[in-house]
């Protein structure tokens, strides 16, 4: 709700011009629907002008966040694993099969025509030019803010108060130059209708309207005519004090204050209003224009869809989407109501509750999307069903032995796992060991473990007689995987027909070594198989996939990640695998919801024992000699530094000012640097495979004491030498990603460096990285200050996400976690059968998010 001095509101307020205006008072239930007459005594004035729209006031409560709390889709399926589908109530009336905003369309979600609503056909011609087709697109446009107008004399006036009054128009005075704006008219009209009003308030107002230079006096000559012939000039006037007029020194004493007036607009007097009711106040809201169909015609347009919607509800026919006993469980308004006090509010608290209602169906209807794709892959399981180890149930397997993985824990990292890692590694072997195939996201923190807890995933399929895959997004991360794999087994020291078979394939495996590869995976001979996207696309077919670990998952396209585990095919079962996605790449808990609501959630969030906090430091780029100078320092204790530059060549317009390049920094490290020149290393993508891995080769061994690269580092280089990162022109990053980079160094036990270069404009945002080494606490920090768009790499920026018109993925936390709950229970009990209204409002959602994505 604003009330400020924004020039914008000719935008928002009523047509002004006098021709064809309407008295609405003999409209049928006008004074119902709160329009013009959306006065209310204010309860002393308690509410005030801070209350937004858009919910931006409150806390959103992420600073108490924790990401151990329980999933809502984990606890959903859990509660209604073993009675929801047998139960003879469900918890929620209307949930059941029998809602008819399950398998009923109605006329309102199937789209009303706008002249079935009432409009005329040259308003129905200039709204479809807009893309306005229905009557539910019409309510779908949502106000942008709202104004507060107080009743004039309930305070005392003063500039850029807003105010409403009862006038009555004296005088339209003659036409002014406005110079090159043309000319303008002034109007003249007195605050009052009766004679007693005028006294009592003694003022005059004056405001402008703009005219054609050419028609401006033969404007003022129609607009005097018309005034004079005025049956009833008593008119509403909405406006913002712009200043006091100062009458001259020999003026009367008596006569009236004279003020002027800017953005106003004038409309008919609603009858049995009286603006001298105690704390008469009236909210108006302001619209966006839509294309040529201008903002301040959108009031006349809502108060014709606002008598068509109260003839609707009346007859029954405005279904609501939100089951009744979810609106009742969460206090929600009914949806007549709640599009009605969006478009026209009585109150200030009328707003936020139908703001509340309306976003949460939108997010309501997003998780139901989300949770029927789920239900799709995964299905909902049947307590019914016998658990038989080894055996294909539903779509999936039960994959229950752990005795090498108890066996293997106690060597990874030279001790136990962490409680962090312990708790995923639980979630994701009672997962395998249940009725349908897995989905789940596995979160962890740079450092955290992740690998190892993936690893030992795969090592209870092999256990259980079935054999796994872990793709990596790059050759580089899944050779290191590999390695990993190799070493973890051979220091178990694992009996010789016990020791599982680890094979790795990318792009550049030699041809006579894939097809080998193949052959034994077909076989059965090869229980482990790391590799590449080479896994999805060179028609690999295994003997008994039992789980696929997708690494660094946000790396690959959204649908390639969603059909992931439907690419593997077996020799010898049709079962769907096991999937386990990771991500070094902490994602916020709400966007984790919305961006990979698929998948049941686990997280890792702090590092194993004896790792010390990266110190960071940001700076601008006139201290880059002292940073190179502690480098320097660094060196000469026989470190290893990482400096990463955000592209490899700098374009023909930028300078090095602008932006530090591979192809700048090189050369002038071995001029900083002449003794270690030749032990300095360049790593990019344009670089062949062979080059690059050569490259890392050296740097793990030693042989290379600084690595210039770009971004190809950010995730899987694992060198515990390293100690030192250095990030040139690191504004171009976000702040996620700049927290990968650091995570390269502070592998070992030694203490690492992470100096930051950057310029004067973004010392805040980036000095954010040296108050924090917790990854999660940073993304949440980076989704505040960039939004959802930016935060996810999509073509959307700003802090409302996916087509949400209402909801803000930012601040509505709480909301989101309601409703993947509230959508979560529906499919649950209705075994995903949604039609009707539901199923409608789905698909529709669905077109409009991946339009919106560019999908």
């Amino acid at each position: 709700l604003t009330n400020d001095d924004s020039d914008d509101f000719p935008d928002s307020a009523f047509a002004s011009d006098f021709e064809e205006e309407k008295d609405v008072s003999s409209k049928p239930n006008q004074a119902d629907l709160g329009w013009y007459s959306s006065a209310t005594a204010k309860n002393g004035g308690e509410e005030g002008d801070a209350a937004g729209a858009d919910g931006d006031n409150h806390d959103d409560g992420y600073d108490d966040m924790v990401w151990n709390d329980p999933d809502p889709l984990s606890a959903v399926e859990a509660r209604y694993a073993d009675h929801v589908r047998h139960q003879d109530k469900p918890k929620h009336e209307g949930q059941d099969g029998a809602g008819d905003n399950l398998h009923t369309s109605s006329r309102w979600h199937k789209g009303i025509p706008l002249e079935e609503a009432g409009f005329r056909s040259a308003s129905c011609r200039a709204l479809r030019k807009e893309g306005f087709e229905t009557l539910k697109q019409v309510f779908k446009h949502y106000p942008k803010a709202y104004n507060q107008y107080r009743a004039w004399g309930a305070t005392e006036p003063q500039e850029h108060a807003r105010f409403v009054a009862d006038v009555t128009i004296l005088d339209v005075a003659e036409p002014a130059s406005m110079g090159r704006q043309g000319m303008f008219i002034r109007y003249k009209c007195q605050v009052g209708r009766t004679e007693e009003e005028k006294a009592r308030h003694n003022a005059v107002l004056y405001f402008n309207e703009a005219s054609f230079l050419m028609n401006a006096r033969q404007n003022h000559r129609i607009l005097s005519d018309k005034i004079s012939k005025l049956d009833q000039p008593e008119k509403r006037l909405y406006g913002s004090i712009q200043r006091k007029l100062h009458p001259s020194r020999d003026a009367d004493p008596s006569a009236p204050d004279e003020w002027e007036i800017t953005e106003w607009s004038l409309c008919a007097r609603p009858p049995n209003l009286d603006l001298s009711a105690p704390g008469y106040t009236e909210i108006l809201p302001k619209y966006k224009q839509k294309g040529n169909l201008k903002a301040k015609l959108m009031p006349q347009v809502m108060q014709t869809a606002l008598l068509a919607i109260e003839d609707l509800a009346s007859r029954g026919e405005l279904v609501d989407l939100v089951p009744e006993g979810v609106r009742a469980d969460l206090s929600l308004t009914p949806y007549a109501e709640a599009v009605r006090h969006i478009h026209a509010p009585k109150g200030i608290m009328d707003i936020q509750r139908a703001r509340d209602r309306l976003a949460f169906e939108e997010l309501f209807i997003m998780q139901l999307d989300i949770l029927l794709q789920r239900h799709m892959l995964v299905g909902v399981p049947d307590p019914k069903k016998q658990h038989v180890e080894g055996e294909r149930v539903q779509d999936g397997l039960c994959l229950t032995r752990t005795t090498l993985v108890d066996q293997l824990k106690p060597r990874l990292y030279q001790g136990d796992l962490t409680p962090c890692q312990e708790r995923a590694l639980d979630e994701i072997l009672v997962d395998m060991a249940g009725p349908q195939p897995m989905l789940r996201l596995l979160q962890g923190d740079v450092g955290s473990g992740k690998t190892a807890v993936a690893f030992l995933a795969l090592i209870a399929a092999v256990d259980s007689k079935w054999q796994g895959a872990m793709i990596a997004p790059t050759e580089v991360l899944a050779t290191q995987h590999y390695e990993n794999f190799k070493g973890w087994l051979e220091d178990a020291h694992l009996a010789g027909d016990d020791i599982p078979q680890v094979a790795l394939l990318t792009g550049s495996t030699p041809q006579n070594d894939k097809d080998n590869i193949k052959a034994r995976l077909r076989e059965g001979k090869i229980n482990i198989i790391v590799g590449t996207h080479a896994l999805l696309e060179n028609r690999v077919e295994f003997s008994r996939l039992g789980l696929a670990v997708v690494d660094e998952q946000h790396r690959f396209g959204v649908v390639q990640r969603s059909e992931h585990s439907s690419q593997f095919t077996s020799c010898h079962t049709s079962a769907r695998p096991h999937m386990l996605a990771m991500t070094a790449t902490p994602i916020p808990r709400t966007l984790a919801m919305i961006e990979e609501g698929i998948f049941a959630l686990s997280a890792i969030e702090k590092s194993p024992p004896g790792r010390k906090p990266v110190i960071t430091t940001v700076c601008t780029g006139n201290r880059r000699d002292e940073v190179y100078a502690r480098v320097a320092e660094q060196l000469a204790l026989n470190a290893q530094v990482f400096v990463v530059c955000p592209q490899v060549e700098r374009s023909d317009v930028e300078s090095r000012a602008d932006v530090a390049s591979l192809a700048d920094v090189h050369p002038e490290l071995t001029k900083r640097f002449p003794e270690y020149a030749s032990f300095i290393g360049v790593l990019h993508g344009k670089q062949k495979p062979d080059e690059k891995q050569a490259t890392m080769d050296n740097f793990k061994a030693g042989r290379l004491r600084v690595l210039v690269s770009t971004s190809v580092i950010e995730v899987g280089v694992d060198v515990p030498a390293a100690t030192v990162m250095v990030i040139e022109s690191a504004e171009k990053f976000g702040l996620a990603q700049l927290h990968q980079f650091r995570g390269r160094v502070g592998r070992g036990r030694d203490q690492s460096y992470c100096y930051l270069i950057t310029s004067n404009d973004d010392m805040g945002r980036i000095g954010i990285m040296a108050e924090s080494n917790n990854g999660f606490t940073i993304a949440e920090r980076d989704l505040r200050i960039r939004g959802p768009g930016e935060v996810l790499g999509t073509a959307q920026s700003g802090h409302t996400y996916r087509g949400l018109k209402l909801a803000n993925v930012i601040n509505d936390r709480e909301m989101l976690e309601e409703a993947r709950l509230a959508a979560a229970e529906l499919v649950a009990v209705n075994n995903g059968e949604i039609t009707g209204d539901l199923m409608d409002a789905i698909l529709e959602w669905r077109v409009q998010s991946n339009q919106l994505r560019g999908s």
